[in-house]
């Protein structure tokens, strides 16, 4: 991820560009994204297989957060970026192609590349983050340069694994995650730090110059379709060393240096300003797009206004800055969001997509009236929506009809909630919430979930909806149905296992009990949104202790294989709260129609 080649040149260099350091009493802002990535993959080392570790997920944040904050008194900010905006949609489903190739080959038990990341592990690392009260913030679009600028506005380190950051000018530096040591620690992290100004005086390059490194040799983020081969066979022609640097022995011998070594040697030799290295780059780039290289080099040398998001942090953070942004209307231009799950399902079977359709469908409306408002003249609007259809994504319009009375009922308009008499938000929540049980329990008596905690509530609505959804009605056979049950049951209340589930080994995999479980897991993330866009008007469930994709494919071995699929909650469950929540789960996820 970032500069090709600069996390191995920081790293091997002959010429240390890394310091040690000892982190204690400091403020450490944190990319959220990468975070979240090192600590389900690196730490946990789940590949996926399964459909997620949530429980465990929880656990290590936990763990690390109580070494920064309360072992070492680290102020911790965490930034997130939401969903980039992708102008090429063929681009962008090309991508999702290829993702789905490598986590087909994870599932049948090969290696990939890609990891299969866990499909609501975001939203169990925020939830997370929200009980340790760790403050964090989404911001639009790439949040490397609002990152950036938040670091130096709190005088802070970033801690990240996208060596773009070496880039910035950050006041304390950049700490790589691979070098941070948070485990059985007592006072102090041990870590390393990079400091732009090391580069720079190594190479002597001028403060400018270090930015023409992103758009040159960063393929994701620099720039697109240009090809810089004619530069670096250019550079590599007799590529002298540094002027502070001497080759030693038979020069004959000497390993040339790589692409990065080589333009940063020419930019401390030749950099005088702008012009003169775009110029250079004209005369072996054909069509170099010059206004778009200007642009990526401001990113990185004019950072952006973050008051309001320094602001939000310093009162506890929590929220998505600028307003809800997660519709993709057509026009904006179209955002795809990356809701949907790489599910190894087979090719003629439903997308996890449509199993959560109504859940989306009523998404889109409510985001439709919160964004529009009063400005509003139409009863429909499109939205553009991407979908699985076996191998391929795709790209298609869905036409949203707006309920404009029931939508009223739910007063949207309102900018600010809690600006809202108490009595009147009450009564509002109330609408709100019996809006959300009418779309998942398709209009049926809520009566069926009051049994529950505030906790659960959704939880079981949410079963409901998942249980009686499917067109293919072998996906959701009983195995299926009581395996997630006992799994959401035994994790939620943490109750011992029955020998004939503990004997069964870790190992045990089945594709269509993954295939089932990944769509609860969809309907259940797109539940948690629709009820986080209406204000929260339910309590969330902890969903980081309501899933192990591991016990989930043990407990639907056990009750594939056993003749005895009517076993009380009783000799299940040593708990006897666990054992009625089971129960009444089974009841709800019943057919009652």
């Amino acid at each position: 991820m970032g500069i090709k080649s600069l996390d191995r040149l920081i790293h091997r260099y002959r010429i240390k560009l890394l310091d040690d350091l000892e982190l204690c009493d400091s403020t450490v802002i944190i990319d959220g994204s990468e975070l979240l990535y090192y600590l389900y993959f690196e730490c946990l080392r789940d590949n996926g297989r399964c459909g997620g570790e949530y429980s465990d997920l929880r656990r290590v944040t936990n763990r690390f957060f109580d070494t920064l904050v309360g072992r070492c008194n680290i102020r911790c900010y965490v930034v997130f970026d939401v969903f980039k905006s992708e102008d090429n949609i063929s681009q962008y489903l090309q991508s999702r192609r290829k993702k789905i190739k490598g986590t087909r080959r994870v599932v049948d038990g090969g290696k990939s590349g890609d990891r299969a990341q866990p499909l609501v592990g975001l939203d169990v690392f925020k939830q997370t983050l929200r009980e340790l009260s760790v403050p964090y913030v989404a911001v639009p679009g790439d949040g490397d340069s609002v990152t950036a600028a938040i670091a130096n506005a709190v005088d802070g380190y970033i801690l990240a694994r996208d060596t773009d950051y070496c880039v910035f000018d950050l006041a304390k530096g950049f700490l790589p995650m691979s070098d941070f040591r948070w485990k059985n620690v007592g006072g102090k992290c041990q870590c390393k730090v990079f400091h732009r100004q090391t580069l720079e005086s190594t190479f002597r390059l001028p403060p400018n110059a270090i930015s023409f490194l992103e758009p040159i040799l960063n393929r994701k983020d620099g720039l697109q379709n240009v090809d810089f081969r004619p530069v670096f066979r250019a550079l590599s022609k007799g590529a002298p060393a540094p002027r502070n640097q001497q080759w030693r022995g038979n020069w004959r011998s000497q390993q040339p240096p790589e692409p990065l070594e080589q333009l940063l040697i020419w930019l401390g030799r030749n950099y005088r300003n702008d012009d003169s290295v775009i110029q250079f780059l004209k005369q072996h780039v054909r069509n170099l797009p010059e206004d778009e290289l200007r642009a990526c080099l401001n990113v990185y040398r004019n950072l952006p206004d973050v008051a309001i998001f320094v602001d939000e942090l310093e009162q506890g953070g929590h929220g998505f800055s600028r307003g809800r942004t997660c519709l993709h209307k057509v026009g904006n231009p179209p955002v795809l969001t990356d809701f949907m799950p790489i599910v190894p399902d087979d090719k003629e079977r439903i997308s996890c997509n449509k199993m959560s359709s109504s859940i989306r469908h009523a998404s889109y409306q409510i985001n439709l009236v919160k964004d529009n408002g009063e400005d509003q003249v139409l009863d429909t609007y499109q939205v553009l929506v991407t979908d699985r259809q076996g191998d391929q994504y795709v790209a298609e319009m869905l036409t949203v009809t707006i309920d404009r009375h029931k939508m009223e009922s739910l007063q949207l308009n309102l900018e600010e909630d809690v600006l809202v008499d108490r009595t009147d938000m009450n009564d509002v929540m109330e609408e709100r919430q019996s809006y959300i049980f009418d779309v998942l329990l398709r209009g049926q008596n809520i009566e069926i979930v009051e049994s529950f905690d505030d906790k659960m509530k959704l939880v079981a609505a949410v079963l409901r909806y998942w249980s009686t959804s499917s067109e293919d009605h072998e996906r959701h056979v009983e195995e299926a149905v009581k395996a997630l049950i006992f799994t959401i049951c035994a994790t939620y209340f943490e109750t011992p296992l029955p020998s004939e589930i503990e004997e069964i080994p870790q190992s045990s995999f089945d594709k269509g009990a993954l295939h089932s479980s990944s769509q609860w897991l969809c309907c259940m993330k797109d539940a948690m949104f629709l009820n986080a866009i209406l204000g929260e008007p339910l309590e969330y469930p902890l969903i980081g202790k309501l899933f192990s994709g591991i016990l989930y494919q043990r407990a639907f071995a056990y009750f594939r294989e056993t003749d005895d699929l009517d076993r009380t909650a009783d000799s299940l469950f040593s708990d006897d709260v666990a054992g009625d929540a089971f129960e009444n789960l089974l009841r709800i996820a019943a057919d009652m129609d």
